[in-house]
Order: C-alpha cells, then sequence, then structure tokens
C-alpha cells in the first residue's frame, strides 16, 4: 500500500505509486531532429499510412522517372540525345510544384492544425531546430522525386554507349550536372514552398497558397517579358524561369536563357532561398511565442 508524505507548506498529499524515473541514455537533439526528419520524409510519401496518402506523390515520382526512362530509349534506338540530364529536370518542374503542393502541407499543417508545437518544443527541441529538420525532409523528398529518372538515364544511356569507357566517362558527367540540377531544384522550391504551407494550418488553404505562387508569377513574368527591352530580367520572377536560368549558367541546360544575366540569376537564387529559409525561422519564432 503506497506510503503518504505530507508536503512542507502545502496542503495537499503525494502519494509514491511505483514510477520510477528514467535512468537510460538520453539521446539528445541531435536525435530529435533525426526522429523527425525520418518521420517527416516518411509523412511526404505515406509511408504507415493508406493507399489515398500514397497515391499521388509515388505517382509523381513515377512519372518523372517515366519521363527519363522515354528519353532515355529514344536516344539509345535514335543515338540522338532528343533531352540531355539537366533539361530534364527543368522540364519536371511542375511534378516537383505539385509535390509541394501536397507534401508541404501534410509535413506543417497538421501540427499547426492540431496545435501539436508546444509537444514538440517541450524539449529538447528549438523551434528553429523543427523547421531546419522539416525543411531537410522536404528537399530529401523532392531529390527522392527527381533522382530516378537521372539514374535511369545514366544507367540506358551507359549500357548502351558504342564509344567505351569515353562514352560511359561522357554520360557520367552529364548525370554528375543532372544530380546537381536536382540538388538546386530540391533545395530553392522546397525552401519556397514550406514558409507558404505553414501560414495555415488547414492542408486545403496550404496547397492554394503554395500552388499560387508559382501560377500567379507565371503569367506576370511572361506578361513583363513581352514588354521589357529585356526579357531576361522579368524572368526571374518566375521560379521555374530563375531555376532554368540558373542551370543554363551553371550547367549548361538549354531551357532557358539568362545570356548576360547569369551571375544574377545566381545571385537572385541564393538571396531568395536565403530570404525564404529566414522567414521560415521567424514564423516558427512567433508561432512559439
Amino acid at each position: 500500500m503506497s506510503t503518504p508524505e505530507r508536503t512542507s507548506g502545502v496542503n495537499g498529499v503525494i502519494h509514491d505509486i511505483g514510477y520510477q524515473r528514467y535512468q537510460g541514455p538520453r539521446l539528445g537533439k541531435r536525435y530529435a531532429m533525426w526522429s523527425l526528419y525520418v518521420h517527416s520524409l516518411r509523412t511526404a510519401f505515406g509511408l504507415g499510412r493508406g493507399f489515398r496518402a500514397k497515391l499521388l506523390p509515388w505517382s509523381l515520382g513515377g512519372a518523372a522517372t517515366i519521363a527519363g526512362l522515354v528519353f532515355m530509349i529514344i536516344s539509345t534506338q535514335t543515338g540522338l540525345q532528343v533531352m540531355g540530364y539537366v533539361d530534364l529536370i527543368g522540364s519536371l518542374s511542375y511534378v516537383v510544384v505539385i509535390f509541394l503542393a501536397v507534401a508541404a502541407p501534410e509535413m506543417v499543417s497538421r501540427d499547426l492544425g492540431n496545435t501539436l508545437m508546444p509537444l514538440y518544443l517541450s524539449r529538447p527541441l528549438s523551434s528553429a531546430d523543427y523547421a531546419l529538420s522539416k525543411l531537410a525532409a522536404l528537399v530529401s523528398g523532392v531529390f527522392l522525386t527527381l533522382a530516378p529518372s537521372m539514374v535511369v538515364m545514366f544507367a540506358g544511356n551507359a549500357f548502351s554507349t558504342k564509344d567505351g569507357v569515353t562514352g560511359v566517362l561522357d554520360h557520367a558527367g552529364q548525370f554528375a550536372s543532372g544530380i546537381a540540377a536536382v540538388a538546386i531544384h530540391a533545395v530553392v522550391l522546397a525552401a519556397l514552398a514550406l514558409p507558404l504551407a505553414s501560414l495555415s494550418g488547414r492542408r486545403i488553404f496550404a496547397s492554394t497558397l503554395v500552388l499560387a505562387v508559382f501560377l500567379i508569377s507565371a503569367p506576370i513574368s511572361q506578361g513583363l517579358a513581352e514588354f521589357s527591352g529585356a526579357p531576361e530580367v522579368p524572368g526571374m520572377i518566375y521560379p521555374v524561369t530563375l531555376l532554368n536560368g540558373v542551370d543554363h549558367w551553371l550547367l549548361g541546360g538549354t531551357n532557358a536563357d539568362p545570356g548576360v544575366w547569369g551571375p544574377m540569376y545566381g545571385v537572385v537564387t541564393l538571396l531568395l532561398t536565403c530570404a525564404a529559409v529566414g522567414l521560415l525561422l521567424l514564423r516558427y519564432r512567433k508561432v512559439t511565442s
């Protein structure tokens, strides 16, 4: 039977009901961030949930991979490279936008809508730790959606090349450029999408915000380009054109030629990404304040 112990200075009784203190290892902040990252990445692809949650993200990844397979088959059968590795990634930007409109709200809107943030941030996570873990998971999700298309293209082209080791090395260099384009697109687009998704605790509104940025900026950019003496400048307004210009400047892509504005495209991309990450951190600081 429990033995009551009377507290000093307080009218009450504390009962010892047999609970023991945790004596095991305390894994700390890094493990908490890793666990949140893994959970968020699984959420992006619907793992651990029903078929409907998996349908769209896996379909988008499958569509990107099939696109790589189709262009690889055309290249190996005709000997003509209709679309390069870097250009393929630029052409798949719309796949990424749809993925972000689905995955970003799943990662953050549920926690906001269900008022779970105080539980996450009780300890040892800070608001910045939470935001950066979510961002890393979203970047990884975009990367895993696009990267298989690069692998398929490289595998098919490398095994079918008639130029021997020289041909394999040539495709390996193009493959490396394609993977670099995947990483750039993943970081920039995820950094833009997550702060937008975090503005609403309802997934439908969060998805609308993510889509609206891309759907509205595209006609604005194209309209200004029609009346501008330097059409490359308004192209920086639309994230897809901006990234395609960076691909051309850094990696030799051909989807968008920024001309002499290539370095400026790179600077704008870097500043835009840093600003988006800063707004994300500020957003979650306000959530907990």
